[in-house]
Parts: structure tokens; C-alpha cells; sequence
């Protein structure tokens, strides 16, 4: 069965997630400004208030990433790489913005600012372990040791 994630409007002119194409694994959330809109400047870090409280089903958590075309084409990323939000979280969904680029950005009302993906949760039992600990295969040299950039 299809898991159904819902939004509560916090206002009404608010525009709901929306997927791009049929074979879009993510929706764009958008920017709630609507009468304004802000500039991002270098280095700067702008909370975006999405107006929208999300209702996400048991067993499921959201994840927001950032939209590829404003990091590559203007620097524009998420300020903590990837969003978690959590199936109990029912506050708006505030989605940080930070300007990596050495130019201001313009953020415009209703503008695409980053994507969301339902994700399962699979828990785990996290557990002390006491033992040895034996090295699999042949991997010496810690970080970057498969020779691999």
C-alpha cells in the first residue's frame, strides 16, 4: 500500500509540495514569501519558514535535500547538508539556506528551494561491543585506503 504523507497549511496561500515529472523520486517544497522576496548573501545562512506541518506516517521519516540546480548554478545549499524530520515532528518545516557562492541570491516568491523524500525507517538494535575486533578483507590505511578518490 502507497504511504500517505500530508501537510497542514499554516496559511492558506501556501503552496503544497509538488513532484516535477511522473519519475521524480522528490517534491519541491517552495518558499512561503509571498509578498517579498530576500536576498541570501555570501556566506550567509537564511531559515526559509515553510508554512507547512507535516503529518508523515508511522515508520517513515521525511528527508530534504538540496535542489542540484541552485547549488551548482548559484551556491545555494542546505545549511546542514540533508534535513531529517522525524514521524512524530508536527511543527512547520523550516528548511535552512545557506549561499555558498561569493554572490548575493535573490529568493523569490514561491521559488523551488529544496526536495523531500518519504523515506521507510528500518530500526536497528544498537548494541556495546566488547570483543576484538577483526579486520575483514584487506582494507588498511583508514579514510581513502581502497585507492579510490
Amino acid at each position: 500500500m502507497q504511504p500517505i504523507l500530508s501537510f497542514k497549511k499554516s496559511m492558506e496561500h501556501i503552496r503544497m509540495p509538488t513532484y516535477g515529472t511522473m519519475g521524480a523520486a522528490c517534491f519541491d517544497f517552495y518558499s512561503s514569501n509571498q509578498e517579498f522576496s530576500y536576498t541570501i548573501q555570501p556566506g550567509e545562512t537564511f531559515p526559509v519558514n515553510t508554512q507547512l506541518i507535516p503529518i508523515i506516517p508511522v515508520g517513515y521519516s521525511l528527508r530534504l535535500h538540496a535542489r542540484s540546480g541552485l547549488a551548482i548554478k548559484h551556491g545555494i545549499v542546505l545549511a546542514n547538508g540533508e534535513g531529517i524530520i522525524d514521524e512524530d515532528y508536527r511543527q512547520n518545516i523550516i528548511i535552512a539556506l545557506k549561499n555558498t557562492s561569493q554572490t548575493p541570491f535573490v529568493l523569490e516568491p514561491f521559488m523551488r528551494i529544496a526536495q523531500g523524500e518519504l523515506v521507510q525507517d528500518t530500526r536497528a538494535i544498537v548494541l556495546e561491543f566488547r570483543g576484538d575486533v577483526e579486520q575483514v578483507g584487506n582494507r588498511t590505511g583508514g579514510l581513502g585506503s581502497t585507492g579510490t578518490i
